[in-house]
């Protein structure tokens, strides 16, 4: 099973996140995420084995412990790593809460055999993502789009999930395995 680790958005804010970025989607060339796939990755490990998921499960509970619930701010629409070269369409998500809960999921679980990610941690809801075929004037009328979107967001977060990802042919769908809520170390089965 392919599992990360994320912070999941309510339905009403992933709407409007859509409903925002209506005026990107104008353009061939990008693979656009669904509403229902938006999320803030905190940690991909990866595959894993279904007999490793209890451990995950604790040291996520761990680590959730450790992080009170905090507000995420959303807004900014953004490209991976940049406009000129875009790989990765996202709206920015900022709070001290989320970068306070990464490192903590970072040193519960890299002990599982899951290594700390060597790039800096820069929290976003991905959107799209390019094709080969995006083509240069394509991304650039895409930058001077995201620059008149105006979109603000603030969302509480109490929780953060233990995800599995399915490849389907129409793209990567997520089921949550477990729900670890912050400041308390409770966690909520709900299925894998």
């Amino acid at each position: 099973m392919r599992l990360f680790v994320a912070v999941n958005l309510p339905a009403a804010e992933r709407d409007r996140i859509w409903k925002a970025a209506g005026v990107l989607r104008n353009v061939s060339g990008v693979r656009w995420t669904v509403p229902d796939a938006y999320h803030v990755t905190i940690k991909f490990l990866g595959t894993a084995g279904a007999d490793q998921v209890p451990a995950i499960v604790e040291a996520l509970r761990s680590a959730a412990r450790k992080v009170r619930p905090f507000d995420l701010s959303l807004g900014r629409f953004g490209a991976f790593p940049d406009w000129r070269r875009p790989r990765v369409f996202w709206v920015g998500a900022e709070a001290p809460g989320i970068l306070a809960l990464q490192p903590v999921v970072e040193e519960h679980i890299a002990p599982l055999g899951f290594p700390a990610e060597a790039r800096p941690f820069h929290p976003h809801v991905t959107v799209g993502r390019a094709r080969r075929d995006l083509a240069a004037t394509a991304a650039a009328g895409l930058a001077r789009a995201a620059d008149r979107i105006r979109f603000a967001a603030r969302v509480h977060v109490g929780t953060v999930e233990l995800m599995q990802s399915h490849t389907t042919p129409d793209g990567s769908r997520y089921s949550t395995v477990a729900s670890a809520v912050l400041g308390n170390g409770e966690v909520e089965k709900t299925g894998a």
